[in-house]
């Protein structure tokens, strides 16, 4: 169910319903799902349930664009100025949940003196948990465990 939920949790965020992913039993999220229940004309609780999410097909999800449209991908200035700069490791983490626990991982093996994690382009508050439910995902709370 988790790939599920967060492609449901992307598809609300995506419709500007809800402004970030959040955890299924938040309440903030059935007030994401209420509010796309109104939109839809169904009946409003709050609750992803049977007829709700029968609306989530991957039909329903996928966005309506046409492909002969899409902008080609180039690869970030970014990236490409710092590759051979260092013997780092470089990986591009763009957003989603897959990215917070890649930056979780990352911090997480900062534990050797001159090992350094680099995040650059990336505004976190210190308090916000990169893994709904987890305190220790904060980066404050990462960062106080990195320094012991």
């Amino acid at each position: 169910m988790e790939n599920k939920t967060e492609t449901i949790l992307q598809f609300l965020v995506d419709q500007k319903i809800t402004k970030f992913p959040l955890p299924l039993n938040d309440e903030y999220f059935a007030y994401a799902i209420a509010e796309f229940q109104s939109k839809k004309g169904l009946t409003i609780d709050g609750v992803l349930g049977p007829k709700t999410l029968t609306y989530f097909t991957p039909q329903n999800i996928a966005p309506n664009v046409p492909t002969s449209n899409l902008p080609v991908s180039k690869p970030s200035k970014w990236l490409s100025l710092i590759q051979g700069t260092s013997p780092s490791y470089v990986k591009p983490l763009v957003y989603g949940l897959s990215a917070f626990k890649a930056i979780v991982d990352a911090i997480r093996t900062a534990n050797k003196p001159g090992h350094f994690i680099y995040i650059t382009g990336w505004m976190i508050e210190l308090d916000f948990p990169l893994i709904p439910n987890d305190e220790t995902t904060t980066i404050y709370n990462l960062l106080s465990q990195q320094s012991c």
